[in-house]
Parts: C-alpha cells; sequence; structure tokens
C-alpha cells in the first residue's frame, strides 16, 4: 500500500539520516538537522562522499538488492571506526542488528 511505501522511506530516511527538507535556513540548515536526524549535504559539502554512499545504500535497499547492502554496512562501520567516528560507527551498528 502507499502508506507502506511512505512509511518505510520515511524510516529510512531517518535511519540514514537524509535529508528530507525541501527549504534550507541559510547558515544554520534545517529542524532536522539541529536534532541529529539530518546530516545535512546541502550545508556541509565536506560530508557529501558519505551521503551518497548512505543514499546508495538506500537505493539498493529498495530495489530489492539487500545482500550486498550488510556488507557494505560493515565496511562502512569499520571506515568510521578508523577515523574515530564512533557515533557514527554505533548508528550503523544499530542498523544491522536484527529488530
Amino acid at each position: 500500500s502507499a502508506r507502506a511505501v511512505r512509511n518505510a522511506v520515511r524510516y529510512l530516511a531517518r535511519a540514514f539520516r537524509l535529508r528530507e527538507c525541501v527549504r534550507m535556513r541559510k547558515g544554520k540548515g534545517c529542524t532536522n538537522r539541529q536534532i541529529g536526524r539530518c546530516s545535512a549535504p546541502c550545508c556541509e559539502p565536506e560530508t557529501n562522499h558519505d551521503y551518497i554512499e548512505r543514499i546508495k545504500i538506500v537505493d539498493g535497499l529498495l530495489r530489492g538488492r539487500e545482500k550486498g547492502i550488510l556488507k557494505e554496512l560493515e565496511r562502512m562501520m569499520h571506515v568510521y571506526k578508523e577515523e574515530l567516528r564512533f557515533e557514527e560507527a554505533a548508528a550503523l551498528i544499530d542498523l544491522t542488528r536484527p529488530a
């Protein structure tokens, strides 16, 4: 149903901190950025590479290619650990655990 699709997309956007806003407040970003729900690729261009990787993962999930997604999440988690980005690594660990 359309409601199930919207809920799935909303969940994935929040889980992967994807941009949901249409407009941006100059300099501050949106409210989702301020509360940590969005990585704000529109405000912080240096994180665009990570954002693009997350977009590819969500795209793969929505297209039904879940087999390689878990390996990609684990690879990203190790990269985050090596770069001492522990909060982002922990968020990926939460995504890989079964509900």
